[in-house]
């Protein structure tokens, strides 16, 4: 569970880490998170501002992937709800990372896995997820 920011007026800092496994984490922890939610999250903090039908043709290969990826984000919005920050609406297109989520790209060791745990979802993603961590290792000289 993440708890509120002292005061309730502004929701709490959420932080994604780049290195190792991958997660969410607030104030009193890790936000609990399927992969593919955070694929979805991953994804908008690296690339930014993102069309639905993007994110669901990256992430799913099936008959119906925006229906899916609306899954996903109800999943997103319900396990941010304990900190009152809604992720998106129904709506909203292109979809935005809430502000108060920062990607730490730096980690404890350079030896540490980058993206950890994201492997396996769908072909284009894992192309997308090659591509970043060869990103990250050049930026960082490991």
């Amino acid at each position: 569970m993440v708890a509120l920011v002292s005061g309730g007026a502004e929701p709490a800092e959420l932080l994604l880490y780049a290195r190792g496994p991958a997660r969410l984490s607030g104030p009193a922890g890790d936000v609990r998170l399927r992969r593919k939610a955070l694929a979805v999250i991953y994804y908008l903090a690296f690339e930014g501002p993102t069309r639905r039908e993007r994110l669901a043709d990256l992430l799913w290969e099936s008959a119906d992937p925006l229906s899916n990826l609306r899954v996903e984000l109800n999943a997103i919005n319900t396990a941010l709800q304990v900190i009152q920050l809604t992720f998106s609406d129904n709506h909203q297109d292109p979809l935005v990372l809430p502000r108060q989520v920062r990607l730490v790209l730096d980690g404890n060791s350079r030896d540490e896995a980058i993206l950890d745990g994201l492997d396996g979802l769908t072909a284009d993603f894992q192309e997308w997820l090659e591509w970043q961590r060869a990103r990250l290792r050049a930026s960082s000289g490991s």
